[in-house]
């Protein structure tokens, strides 16, 4: 599942489309992928805080 989004994000760049504008970062994709998924399944504003915490660990890790 890990590599399916960026696979997707990779052919129809996604990613780029909903910020509007170039990324800046490694990290943006994945605050791109949590957001969408968050939409996606619901998951309250918490959780999704949550995510992206854990998304920025990762990346500078």
């Amino acid at each position: 599942m890990p590599r399916i989004i960026p696979e997707i994000d990779s052919a129809a760049r996604f990613s780029w489309i909903l910020p509007g504008r170039e990324l800046r970062s490694r990290a943006e994709p994945l605050m791109v992928y949590a957001a969408v998924l968050a939409h996606g399944t619901s998951v309250s504003a918490p959780i999704f805080r949550a995510w992206r915490a854990n998304c920025l660990r990762v990346q500078s890790g």
